[in-house]
């Protein structure tokens, strides 16, 4: 059972995807499926290499619109 007070990031795209904290590792979820988005859990070394290709990937994705919208 996924406690929802331990989701520590979420995104709303086709559908409702949270990264929950559980035992020390993260999974990625599909709240309105009940899915798991990933067949495995993310380790703790390998959150912080996603979360920054992420973060990347969006800075990148925000100076396209400005282009785009310019």
């Amino acid at each position: 059972m996924i406690n929802w007070d331990n989701v520590i990031y979420s995104s709303v795209g086709s559908g409702r995807h949270e990264m929950i904290f559980d035992n020390n590792k993260f999974i990625i979820f599909n709240r309105e499926t009940g899915t798991s988005l990933a067949s495995d859990f993310i380790d703790l070394g390998e959150l912080k290499h996603v979360l920054e290709k992420y973060t990347e990937l969006m800075e990148h994705n925000d100076e396209l619109l400005k282009q785009i919208t310019m």
